[in-house]
């Protein structure tokens, strides 16, 4: 027959075969049975490793190791690459420019911690004594009864580390006009400085402050009103603001 193949011997009917394009051949296996196959050629493709590319690869890192220039940490294995040469950006800091940076950050620090250590860390502005903020606000209104024929009234002193700011003053008598009436400050002791006197024509006019009117701790607003009669209803009105030193 035209197609019919004739081996030249008979192998063991129990055995696999294989055709070689001549005869059959019995196929190698191991000793558990697998089938063995020798890989004698094979067509590379165009960007496999050859084993004379891995044989250099290898012989390169072999010689960058002796060197030094490649280096392996012993704890984690991780690989040293020294840089002997890197392209910088422009306008990249270079490490002798960092180090200059550097001693001039530590010489700032230095600075910072002397004069911390003087007490003079803080920057402090003064004018004659030191500036001045705003605290509240001054807004006083009292009423009292007349005793005498001559009343002065005044407010409480002005508390130790405040400045007053008196923008306005008034008093009356509400019951009847008053011939005279002064008002100013009262200073420490009986002292007084009077900045404004005036007289009304009729009952509950006031005599009136307005301006600048400056009150150290212990200062009091102070009120001198004549012509009264035992049990006349006197006022008092008070407008400024507080103000404390800069800390």
């Amino acid at each position: 027959m035209a197609n019919e193949i004739i081996p030249d011997s008979s192998p063991n009917p129990e055995s696999a075969l294989g055709y070689d394009g001549t005869d059959f051949r019995t196929l190698k296996v191991d000793a558990a049975g697998h089938t063995q196959v020798d890989i004698l050629t094979a067509a590379a493709d165009s960007g496999l490793a050859t084993q004379t590319t891995l044989a250099s690869i290898l012989t390169e890192l072999g010689e960058k190791l002796e060197t030094g220039q490649l280096s392996f940490e012993d704890v984690t294995k991780y690989l040293n690459v020294a840089v002997r040469v890197s392209v910088l950006p422009l306008g990249a800091a270079t490490s002798a420019k960092q180090d200059t940076m550097i001693t001039l950050l530590q010489v700032i620090d230095d600075l910072e911690g002397a004069l911390a250590s003087a007490g003079i860390d803080q920057l402090a502005v003064k004018g004659q004594d030191q500036l001045f903020s705003y605290k509240a606000q001054v807004l006083i209104h009292a009423t009292m009864t007349a005793t005498a024929a001559t009343m002065i009234l005044t407010t409480d002193p002005v508390p130790s580390g405040e400045v007053w700011v008196i923008t306005s003053a008034s008093v009356r008598n509400v019951s009847r006009a008053v011939p005279a009436g002064d008002i100013g400050i009262k200073l420490d002791g009986d002292t007084y400085y009077w900045l404004i006197s005036g007289s009304t024509t009729g009952a509950s006019f006031y005599i009136s402050f307005s301006g600048h009117m400056y009150l150290e701790a212990g200062n009091r607003v102070a009120f001198y009103v004549t012509g009264c009669t035992v049990d006349d209803t006197l006022e008092m009105s008070v407008n400024g603001y507080k103000m404390t030193k800069e800390s």
